[in-house]
């Protein structure tokens, strides 16, 4: 895979290398002239206070070149007593530095810059304006900027160069991106992506997994749901076809019974689809909030109280430990009442069925243990799969009670778990849920 970072690097590195190199010798062309011109001018003015006379060579009267007024040189020379014996600027009075060495003076209204030699002889000492020193760092200043102005546009525009090529992998991979359709969710190549690009579609990659493993849930759910309804339905049909026999021979309260219980249920495999089709979608659960859980258990032990009377089930609730919970006591209600209705309904005539809540540690053990047929072994893993039935088809569940029960327990945090009874009689419903 290329690497956008390392081709960045490379370009930019490129680019201040090429403007490093032309600012540099730009400079020095610049300031070499510009210290040209200085010490061509200190060369003028040292000159100017040489002269030709061999009796005396050094004067300072009778210049032979005039200079910038700015640019001048004031030489003084004093005598060993302190009296000052020549000048080049009567006019200018510095005055004299007590010791050897640099100095910043000021006189007539100006700011100089020093050196005095002190000796046995008297001092001599030669004075230059601060502003020489200013003027000539301002323009050695801007001769070094003109060649960086210069260049800064020169370097913006290979710089966007190097950007539009570097981006052009990345316009590649979304426009491969943008032009794939609806139905294509295949992975997307990672083949010539840049390195710095590859996690993003690998990520994307995983979504598109995760995606179409819900499209076909969604496509396994719509698939069960109408070969599901397609039994009740048809039962309604022929029971209906019945019903109109019999109502041409006489009353048929029978016939209504059935027809009765055949929308029964099919509106509860109705009722159970759409809740869990809530749950799934994460709509279905109430503000979470701190709630009386052994109250929840009884009232859902009430409730199922009259279906257990009509099958002739012992229905018991064998201990209650006072116990509060964190989440949605109607959501928690579900759960414990389709606990309840699956050991019912799949426990034989006269049967029995214990409900008991006990407190451990920091968690509430909520245990439905019924006295039915079991399951197999093999079928305990796909008990909570949707419209899986262990046992017999021709019993009135719907298919879809342990799978919304799942859905809650993982909501609130809580384990749910079923086991076959190690004495082979029946099945235990184990339901563990944190404590508030």
């Amino acid at each position: 895979m290329t690497s956008l970072r390392r081709s960045a690097m490379i370009w930019l590195g490129g680019v201040l290398a090429a403007i490093s190199l032309v600012s540099a010798v730009g400079t020095y062309y610049f300031v070499a002239q510009e210290a040209d011109d200085a010490l061509d001018q200190q060369l003028k003015l040292v000159a100017s206070y040489v002269s030709a006379d061999p009796d005396e060579p050094a004067t300072l009267k009778g210049r032979a070149f005039a200079a910038d007024p700015e640019d001048e040189l004031v030489l003084q020379v004093w005598q060993p007593d302190g009296s000052l014996a020549e000048t080049s600027h009567p006019e200018i009075a510095i005055p004299r530095q007590a010791e050897t060495g640099f100095a910043d003076l000021s006189a007539a209204d100006d700011s100089w810059r020093t050196f005095a030699v002190i000796g046995a002889e008297g001092t001599i000492q030669v004075s230059q304006r601060m502003v020489v020193r200013q003027e000539l760092a301002g323009a050695s200043a801007l001769r070094s900027a003109i060649p960086i102005g210069l260049l800064v546009p020169i370097a913006l525009l290979a710089l966007g160069f190097a950007i539009d090529r570097i981006m052009r992998r990345l316009d590649r991979v979304a426009g491969e991106v943008a032009g794939r359709s609806l139905e294509d969710r295949s992975p997307i190549p990672l083949r010539d992506t840049p390195v710095e690009v590859a996690p993003l579609l690998q990520a994307m990659n995983s979504l598109m997994s995760r995606l179409n493993q819900e499209i076909e849930r969604q496509k396994r759910f719509v698939s069960d749901a109408a070969h599901e309804l397609r039994t009740p339905l048809t039962a309604l049909q022929i029971q209906i076809g019945n019903l109109k026999q019999a109502a041409q021979e006489g009353p048929a309260p029978e016939r209504l019974a059935e027809l009765e219980e055949g929308v029964r249920r099919g509106s509860a495999l109705v009722a159970q689809l759409l809740r869990l089709a809530r749950y799934e979608a994460g709509e279905a659960s109430l503000p979470a909030a701190r709630f009386d859980l052994s109250a929840c258990v009884a009232q859902c032990v009430a409730r199922a109280t009259l279906l257990a009377d009509g099958r002739r089930i012992d229905l018991g609730l064998e201990r209650l430990d006072a116990a509060d919970a964190v989440g949605s006591a109607d959501d928690m209600a579900v759960l414990v009442g389709n606990l309840l209705d699956n050991a019912i309904r799949y426990t034989g005539i006269g049967g029995q069925v214990d409900v008991s809540l006990a407190v451990e540690a920091d968690v509430a053990r909520i245990d439905v243990t019924d006295n039915g047929p079991g399951v197999d072994d093999a079928a305990l893993p796909r008990l909570f799969d949707r419209f899986y039935r262990a046992r017999p088809h021709d019993s009135s569940g719907t298919g879809l009670g342990l799978a919304i029960a799942k859905l809650i327990a993982d909501r609130h945090h809580a384990q749910l778990d079923l086991r076959n009874r190690g004495d082979g009689r029946g099945m235990t419903a184990s339901l563990i849920v944190p404590l508030a």
